[in-house]
């Protein structure tokens, strides 16, 4: 009976350890472990969840999360609003939304080979992109520019190593450039005279002019020594090296960008022939950024204003210039047609077709004679061709090259006016990161001397779209509360203060992110209501 007794309690016993246990694996612990750890039996723990982690929606931190554990992560409403409403907004002007889902897998590729009737034209180009730098000149025929008369190198002339000035360095450049032009048209006038009858002989340096000279078929003899025939090419490969450097930040995000369209991504090259990857370029016909729009092709696709450029923004030019080349090509329906379009024009190429009854790109180069079809057009395609050749290529023209890191950032769409600058202070973000992340927007709505309209795209560092989300919210809030002063010339928060007839502290405390001494001309300055606010008169300024 005792016996039975001690059984019955060591069998209580055991089932109170074992629940005691459970309490402590399942309860107890865990309770006790940093958020981001979960407890889980070896056995049973899945391979995938070695430990726990936060996925956030591609391209769209901060806004909709779930745990590994799928607990979802709750941001405020704002910050889910401005999430749905920046997808709309790229929905409705670009197809897709800018987070749609995207592996790298499959890129789309197209083979862009070189015609055999073309190769001496894209070679000389890959010299000028791959080999002939800063200083180093060569000169060619206009017409034809696999006839290359000579190349000098003035390297030796640059400031950094001769000590001249840029002035002096430029006035000796240009001095050998004259003299060198001056003995080529020489060679050529005697090559042309000896087929006229003069019996001088040809040294072996005009022999191997004439023979090139006698091989194209597209100069016109006769013209060849002269000055306007004679051309020089500057040395590009110092510039493209620089651009395959800058288009680190961009080409992951312009390849996603062209494959979720189910374009070829060899397109995204053309901005190394357009404007070396140079957001701030801009062209005598005032094309401008990356893809060097032209005003009125850039205002069929992207905002351009008083507000805004968007053709200095170097992802939504992008998305434009996906719109423009697909529209282009369904005209075309060649790729090298639509390339070389993209310079002259799809009417241009329409007629060129018609004209030969060809859609064959090399015959239109070597025989179209348009009068808006000249030495920049004839030469797009190559240019392009070996510009894909040198970017391809890379190690094997310039080496090793650390590329800058990919753009990284969030997007925040605004529903009602908001003051850009005082929002990114607010939130700590400097404003030199504004300038560069939102290169599209005019420097006043940057530097906050104007207010943001709704409905332009801002971006924001990556992960502080919640941060920015909010701030806004709370502008908003406060809006009711709050006026706006414009500082002028040599003013203070003090003088201000005064003008408003407010205690210096409160407008301080007010704006606390600006100084204390004169104030910057056309400084936003928060100028709080009074409402709900009793002022003592006081004397002491210091107040």
């Amino acid at each position: 009976m005792a016996l039975n007794t001690r059984q019955k309690w060591q069998n209580i016993s055991l089932i109170l350890s074992a629940i005691f246990s459970i309490y402590l694996i399942f309860w107890e612990i865990p309770r006790h472990l940093p958020s981001n750890q979960v407890l889980y039996s070896i056995l049973e723990k899945p391979s995938a969840l070695k430990e726990e982690s936060l996925e956030p929606i591609p391209f769209s931190s901060g806004v909709i999360q779930f745990k590994a554990s799928g607990e979802e992560v709750s941001p405020p409403p704002e910050v889910i609003n401005n999430y749905l409403s920046v997808k709309e907004e790229f929905e409705r002007r670009f197809g897709n939304s800018y987070d749609d889902p995207w592996n790298y897998e499959p890129k789309v590729h197209q083979p862009f080979e070189v015609p055999l009737a073309l190769k001496p034209m894209v070679d000389f180009w890959t010299f000028v992109f791959g080999v002939y730098g800063k200083y180093q000149y060569i000169f060619h025929n206009a017409d034809d520019v696999s006839i290359v008369y000579a190349s000098i190198d003035l390297s030796s002339l640059d400031p950094s190593v001769s000590g001249l000035s840029k002035e002096e360095v430029d006035a000796l450049i240009n001095q050998y450039l004259a003299e060198e032009k001056t003995r080529i048209k020489k060679k050529i006038s005697h090559i042309l005279g000896t087929r006229s009858g003069n019996k001088e002989p040809l040294t072996p340096d005009e022999k191997r002019i004439a023979k090139l000279l006698s091989e194209s078929k597209l100069i016109d003899l006769s013209d060849a020594d002269k000055p306007s025939q004679i051309r020089i090419q500057g040395g590009f490969a110092h510039r493209f090296k620089q651009a395959i450097v800058l288009s680190g930040q961009y080409m992951d995000e312009m390849e996603k960008i062209f494959s979720l369209k189910n374009l070829p991504i060899e397109l995204t090259r053309i901005p190394l022939v357009e404007s070396a990857f140079n957001i701030e370029a801009v062209s005598s016909a005032q094309a401008v950024g990356l893809w060097q729009f032209i005003p009125e092709t850039g205002k069929r696709y992207l905002k351009i204003d008083e507000i805004a450029d968007e053709r200095r923004d170097p992802i939504l030019s992008t998305y434009a210039a996906t719109q423009h080349l697909a529209k282009e090509y369904e005209m075309l329906g060649l790729w090298p047609l639509t390339i070389n379009a993209y310079n002259t024009g799809p009417g241009r190429m329409l007629k060129a077709m018609k004209a030969y009854n060809t859609t064959d790109i090399a015959t239109i180069i070597k025989n179209f004679g348009d009068a808006g079809y000249q030495f920049y057009s004839r030469n797009y395609y190559p240019e392009f061709l070996a510009a894909l050749e040198v970017y391809n290529q890379q190690e094997k023209y310039f080496g090793k090259i650390e590329k800058m890191s990919p753009l990284t950032y969030d997007l925040f769409l605004p529903k009602n006016k908001i003051n850009l600058a005082q929002i990114s202070v607010e939130v700590d973000i400097a404003p030199e990161v504004m300038h560069a992340l939102n290169p599209a927007l005019k420097d006043e709505i940057l530097e906050g001397k104007k207010e943001l309209p709704p409905g332009y795209l801002v971006r924001v560092p990556k992960e502080m779209s919640t941060l920015f989300a909010t701030a806004v919210q709370r502008h908003e809030e406060e809006k009711g509360r709050e006026r706006w002063y414009i500082a002028q010339e040599g003013e203070t928060l003090e003088l201000i203060a005064q003008k408003h007839t407010m205690p210096l502290k409160v407008l301080e405390s007010a704006n606390a992110f600006l100084p204390t001494q004169t104030l910057a001309e056309g400084t936003v300055v928060n100028i709080p209501r009074e409402e709900g606010i009793a002022f003592s008169p006081v004397n002491d300024s210091s107040l």
